[in-house]
């Protein structure tokens, strides 16, 4: 894989692209200022050189320009990347050398540097688990609903926290952050109700934040880092310039039903042990 190197004073936007290009498996150098920037792309060799235009000091076509002069750095290809997409901006900036120009915000496709303005965007339910922040796709999820009285069911699944009233229905609360593996998840009082297929269940959850249109991207190692999972997690979203983890409802919906089958598989069994009254 290509070895990137990203120019940019905003650190906001050096995370969100690192995080999309060591996704795709690059290896990524991160360059918070402009000073000196010559000599470590002599040094560091890169293979292609993401540069933001507006930042202090020099600007980005001022360091295009001096690389384009540079023994050693002159033959690399530099992405400019700038909010400013006017068709002017981007001639300007190919007769300035770049290779390419992106308009903030772009992604990147497939493990391959080919880059795109035009980024995948989802709907999803954004929730808080203690403190944990995660993405359901929308299309999964029914409604939010206030956690009420709770029916135990006897031998369920630890997952599994009971039964309670949810419009006239019955559905059973499912405590997400045990199917997850996270110890931190009690004192859930709202519930997300999720369906996929003829499965229907209702994941505590301890704040809704509300539903965002955002931008879906490959799991990165960040994504993991909370010890979910990995099957659990469907991609990331970035919210608020953080990558969020997007769970996969119908690999969680699925887990469940084969732990509640498991159960009742050994209540089976248990009840043809036991000894005959009489």
């Amino acid at each position: 894989m290509a070895k990137v190197m990203i120019v940019d004073d905003s650190m906001a936007d050096l995370k969100y692209a690192e995080s999309i290009l060591t996704a795709a498996s690059h290896r990524v150098m991160l360059c918070p200022s402009s000073e000196g920037i010559e000599q470590q792309v002599i040094s560091s060799k890169p293979d292609v050189i993401l540069l933001d235009i507006v930042m202090p000091g020099r600007s980005g076509y001022e360091i295009l320009r001096s690389l384009r002069r540079t023994e050693g750095a002159k033959d690399i290809p530099v992405v400019v990347i700038s909010s400013k997409g006017q068709p002017t901006d981007i001639e300007w900036g190919k007769r300035q050398g770049a290779a390419e120009y992106l308009v903030k915000p772009y992604r990147v496709r497939g493990t391959g540097l080919t880059m795109s303005n035009s980024p995948t965007v989802s709907r999803v339910c954004l929730f808080r688990l203690a403190n944990h922040i995660f993405a359901l796709d929308i299309r999964f999820v029914r409604e939010v609903v206030e956690v009420g009285s709770v029916s135990p069911i006897p031998l369920a699944p630890a997952e599994v926290l009971g039964l309670f009233s949810v419009r006239g229905g019955i559905l059973p609360l499912v405590s997400l952050a045990a199917v997850l593996g996270l110890a931190d998840g009690a004192g859930s009082s709202r519930a997300v109700v999720v369906r996929h297929g003829e499965r229907q269940v209702a994941l505590a959850v301890t704040e809704v934040l509300g539903l965002e249109t955002l931008e879906v991207l490959p799991l990165t190692n960040s994504s993991v880092s909370l010890g979910v999972p990995g099957e659990y997690l469907s991609g990331q979203v970035i919210w608020r310039s953080e990558p969020v983890p997007a769970l996969a409802v119908p690999v969680i919906l699925q887990v469940l039903a084969a732990r509640v089958h498991s159960v009742d598989q050994r209540r089976a069994e248990g009840n043809q042990h036991q000894p005959a009254l009489g």
